[in-house]
């Protein structure tokens, strides 16, 4: 026992003596592996090392401590010198057990020798020797290590960030444990937990860093257990600490590292899976319409959400997956709930496709198959609404509304008709005086989705006279298999003279408006003048760098721009000048404008005078600067007689311009203020004609004692009508004083007429007179209410007198004036002057116009209603927002009515409503017509008035 207890004792201080070697071993493996970043091989070497050094000692100790004994004799004498009692007491029993053993010796000797034996062992047996041969050497020696043992984790837990990178690459070297570095990446997205891909999708990689930034950084990807297959690409840096890179088209599962170039550090691996669910990638549809719409298909990428088509058509559906597909199919539900099935066909290895014929509003379910048969998770529906071809949308787009036109203006009517898939059919109808002849028929070829046509009215030829009415409406027909008809709004424009045509604008205009006309042909003529002026300044700028005659060679090209922009001022002027030559209508709004036009006839002709003189002088110098042999030759002094003739040129013109402001501009201007004092006195004279009538209205009311509902209600309409003559009154000596102190220079008789009648107003309290007549109508008084009434009529007619003296003279100075400034025939340009009825119907006062009187009256109404609108030949300044007519200088329409206010509209389109024609494209060409066009409708009118 002693023995085992010593061998024991020196296996285990074996033991304790090796461990700090095994623990510098590992420290030293761990800072390689910091330092070098050992790959696996070479740390599974290292565990290897230990492993086996440890295997080896466990066997050494055990040999030596549970294996290995010792000689006796050896053992005692180690007892015998650890306790100095025993003496030799161990070794002398040992060797008389021997004796007493020896069969040699007598029996004698070893019968002695064996009772020594038993004397020692009764002495030896008090002796605890297997504690004696316990030497505390293991003790120590684990003390020891238990010292270098804890240095070691003093090291570890110094270093820990390092230790807990490297220690668990050493305990599981064939786990994904990256290496020490000084940057440390991290895969972000995906995360721990596997991500999932669609198969042949692609999906985003995050990679975010810590420690030192790196310049760059690369993601792998190879299949599980393929690393030799694996696939690097670059990243791209994304924000302060993050890097990101898309991995698009995966078809397999992956794992991922993030790394450096030299892969001097990398991430942990990720691990990415692939769904081998079919997934619907992009869809595409193409619409067929009807054969008859000739649109053309389009194919449109198809995103599932509702879409709409024409009935009939068909629909061509290609779907596209991330997987190869063995089929497809799409459930189509009707409005009737019935389910139909349609297949898609494999078209290519991802792709599938169908169609069907929409019949109505269906709803549709579309599903996938791939060639494992697994079907798509995802089944979108789509709304597919059934369209119907609307009828066409025609109108009468030119003239718009029923109205007037002079007998003498070219009506330009225009029509336009629509459809969403073609108009195949225009007929256009017009009668005269209600006879229609046969419509106008244009047939179009192929789908025309916007037609235009339009007709011209010579009205002179035709025979059509004043009074006479021209009715006009379109029918458009689509093309359809079943054709649609869709009709127009019917206008009718009634046919009235020309001085019937001038009444209606001297009624709505006034020398101001005229004057606007005038200005705008001056100023037409001062830009060209401008442009003139422009060109001599050129001219002139360009002989001073004209020094040598080297410099007027090299300038060829300058005076050849030159002498173009001077041949086209003058052709502009020419044009001018015979505009000006026939500026004003034969019979005028105002017979002054016949003077006007003499006028504008001296000056025309100064105008292309003067323009024939540069002319020939330009071509002249033209002509000197080519030589006989073809050659061009120029010099300064071309130059100085190019500058002197642009500028005499612009000097002559400049003398036209001031005598049209003298002959023309000033005379308007004057008599502008001298027409305001006029429609003055003419409001004067109104208001008494609407008094009279107001005042003969209220004595319905005057004797009827207690006035019933309605007489009340009556009476407050008229009140309302009285009030308005009050403000007028009120407003009117102001603006009798306003314009006659504008006027009083040139027309100083008509002005002191106009402030006499300004004061008389207010002497007579016109106004309170007015006031209390409406007050005691809206009180219900109409005994008190007609006697205030007709006592203001009376008043009023008491400064009548005044009033026309007032026009007396105004008329007289008139006539003075245009004798001095436009001599020629006075005609009745007063009485036209006094029929403008322009601004009477501003605050709030109702507009009188002529009425259908009956009996005695006076036949004037007052009325707040617009008026239809009235075509003619007049012309107005342009871009004049307050003209009244707009027509072209030839005499056609070309663009709105003329007139006054737009007319009430009489007939609606014979279509459906809710039809937004804009979209359509208008691709159709005006057509042309003659008069002889119209010989049928005149002769159809004659027929039926003529027939028995």
């Amino acid at each position: 026992m002693a023995d085992r207890a010593w061998q024991r004792e020196k296996a285990r201080a074996l033991a304790w003596r090796v461990l700090p070697a095994f623990l510098i071993v590992a420290l030293l493996c761990v800072t390689a592996d910091a330092f070098l970043q050992l790959g696996t091989r070479a740390r599974l070497a290292c565990l290897g090392v230990e492993f086996a050094a440890a295997l080896l000692l466990f066997v050494i100790c055990l040999r030596i401590g549970w294996l290995r004994r010792n000689p006796p004799e050896r053992t005692a004498r180690f007892l015998e010198a650890r306790d100095a009692e025993l003496g030799s007491k161990l070794i002398n029993a040992l060797q008389l057990a021997d004796q007493a053993d020896d069969a040699r010796l007598t029996s004698l000797t070893r019968s002695l020798a064996a009772q020594a034996v038993g004397v020692y062992d009764a002495e030896l047996g008090r002796a605890d020797l297997p504690r004696l041969a316990i030497t505390g050497e293991a003790k120590r020696r684990r003390k020891h290590a238990a010292w270098v043992l804890l240095a070691f984790a003093g090291l570890l837990a110094a270093f820990y960030p390092v230790t807990k990178i490297v220690l668990p690459r050493f305990l599981d070297p064939l786990g994904d444990h990256p290496p020490y570095a000084f940057t440390r990446v991290e895969i972000t997205d995906p995360g721990e937990a596997a991500g999932d891909v669609i198969y042949g999708g692609k999906f985003t990689v995050k990679v975010r860093w810590n420690g030192h930034e790196p310049r760059e950084l690369f993601i792998s990807a190879h299949p599980p257990g393929k690393p030799a297959e694996v696939v690097t690409l670059p990243m791209i840096r994304e924000g302060a600490d993050g890097f990101t890179q898309e991995i698009g088209d995966v078809r397999t599962d992956l794992v991922l590292v993030a790394h450096s170039r030299t892969r001097s550090f990398y991430s942990h691996t990720r691990e990415v899976r692939v769904l081998l669910t079919p997934k619907i990638d992009r869809a595409f549809l193409e619409i067929t319409p009807p054969a008859y719409t000739e649109i053309k298909p389009e194919e449109r990428p198809f995103a599932f959400k509702s879409a709409s088509a024409l009935m009939g058509s068909e629909l061509r559906f290609r779907l596209q997956s991330n997987r190869p597909l063995s089929e497809g199919v799409i459930e189509v539900t009707g409005e009737d709930g019935r389910v139909e099935r349609v297949p898609l066909t494999v078209r290519g290895e991802k792709e599938v496709g169908g169609s069907l014929v929409l019949k109505d509003n269906v709803r549709l379910k579309f599903r996938l198959t791939d060639i494992s048969r697994l079907p798509s998770d995802d089944q979108p529906e789509a709304l597919i609404s059934a369209t119907h071809d609307l009828p066409p949308v025609v109108r009468v787009a030119e003239p718009l509304h029923d109205g007037y036109v002079s007998r003498d203006f070219k009506l330009n009517a225009r029509f336009e008709g629509s459809d969403d898939y073609g108009v195949r059919t225009l007929r256009i109808h017009r009668a005269l005086n209600g006879v229609y002849s046969e419509p106008k028929v244009i047939t179009y070829e192929g789908a025309q989705r916007y037609s235009a046509e339009a007709l011209v009215f010579d009205f002179v030829a035709l025979g059509v006279r004043s009074g006479d009415t021209v009715s006009l409406f379109a029918e458009a027909i689509d093309n359809a298999p079943e054709p649609k008809l869709s009709r127009s709004q019917t206008v009718t424009m009634t046919i009235i003279s020309e001085e019937e045509y001038n009444d209606f604008l001297r009624e709505a205009t006034d020398v101001r408006d005229l004057s606007g006309k005038y200005q705008e042909l001056i100023n037409n003529f001062h830009d060209l003048r401008e442009e003139q002026k422009k060109l001599a300044g050129e001219a002139a700028a360009i002989r001073e760098r004209m020094k040598t005659p080297e410099q007027a060679k090299a300038a060829a090209a300058e005076f050849d721009a030159l002498t173009a922009r001077q041949s086209d001022i003058n052709q502009r002027l020419k044009k001018h000048a015979e505009r000006m030559q026939n500026f004003v209508r034969k019979d005028p709004l105002y017979d002054f404008e016949k003077d006007l036009q003499k006028q504008l006839t001296r000056e025309a002709n100064e105008i292309l005078r003067t323009t024939a003189l540069n002319n020939g002088a330009v071509d002249e110098l033209a002509q000197s600067t080519v030589l006989p042999d073809g050659k061009r030759q120029l010099s300064p002094e071309t130059f100085e007689e190019m500058k002197r003739e642009a500028q005499e040129h612009a000097e002559r013109l400049g003398a036209r311009e001031e005598k049209l402001a003298e002959s023309v501009e000033k005379p308007l201007q004057d008599l502008s203020r001298l027409h305001d004092v006029i429609k003055a006195f003419n409001q004067f004279e109104r208001l008494h004609q609407a008094q009279q009538s107001l005042a003969e209205q209220a004595r319905a009311y005057e004797d009827k004692g207690p006035l019933n509902r309605e007489d009340q209600l009556a009476l407050k309409d008229l009140a309302a009508q009285q009030q308005a003559v009050r403000e007028a009154l009120e407003q009117l000596p102001a603006r009798l004083r306003e314009k006659a102190d504008a006027a009083k220079e040139d027309f100083p008789k008509a002005c002191s007429s106009a402030t006499a009648l300004a004061d008389a107003i207010e002497k007579e309290r016109l106004a309170a007179s007015a006031g209390a007549a409406t007050g005691r109508m809206l009180e219900g008084d109409g005994e008190q209410g007609a006697k205030l009434a007709r006592r203001l009529e009376q008043d009023m007619a008491k400064l009548m007198g005044q009033c026309q003296g007032g026009q007396g003279e105004a008329g007289n100075e008139l006539d003075d004036y245009l004798s001095l400034n436009l001599p020629g025939e006075k005609g009745q340009s007063f009485e036209q002057m006094r029929k403008s009825r322009k601004g009477e119907g501003g605050n709030g006062f109702p507009k009188m116009g002529r009425g259908d009187a009956q009996g005695s009256g006076s036949g004037y109404s007052m009325s707040s209603g617009q008026q239809p609108p009235v075509l003619g030949n007049e012309a107005s300044p342009k871009g004049d927002s307050s003209a009244q007519q707009i027509t072209g200088s030839d005499g056609q329409s070309a663009g709105k009515s003329a007139g006054a206010s737009p007319a009430l509209q009489m007939d609606k389109p014979d279509v459906i409503k809710g039809l937004n024609p804009t979209d359509r494209k208008s691709d159709a060409t005006p057509g042309e017509s003659s008069i002889d066009e119209y010989r049928t409708l005149v002769d159809e009118y004659f027929k039926k008035i003529t027939r028995p």
